[in-house]
């Protein structure tokens, strides 16, 4: 069963800008989990084919962790 913890970085991936589902799901195959693609290094993640440095010099923010965590909130609520 998925991790609370796993569960929150699948959404944030979701919910990255300027990455849709082809470039998540890029992202996720290179890295093996969500919380992978949230450690990993930008300079290693902008080489994955598709992917590149101006796609991930901004992806990833805190906003995009608070988000993620408000919609798990909300799913726990239903």
């Amino acid at each position: 069963m998925e991790t609370e913890e796993e569960l929150l970085h699948r959404i944030a991936l979701s919910l990255l800008p300027n990455v849709g589902p082809v470039i998540a799901r890029a992202l996720f195959s290179h890295c093996g989990s969500a919380i992978s693609v949230f450690k990993e290094r930008k300079s290693l993640l902008a080489k994955i084919p598709g992917v590149g440095p101006k796609r991930i010099q901004n992806a990833f923010t805190v906003s995009v962790m608070d988000r993620a965590a408000k919609r798990v909130c909300i799913c726990k609520k239903a």
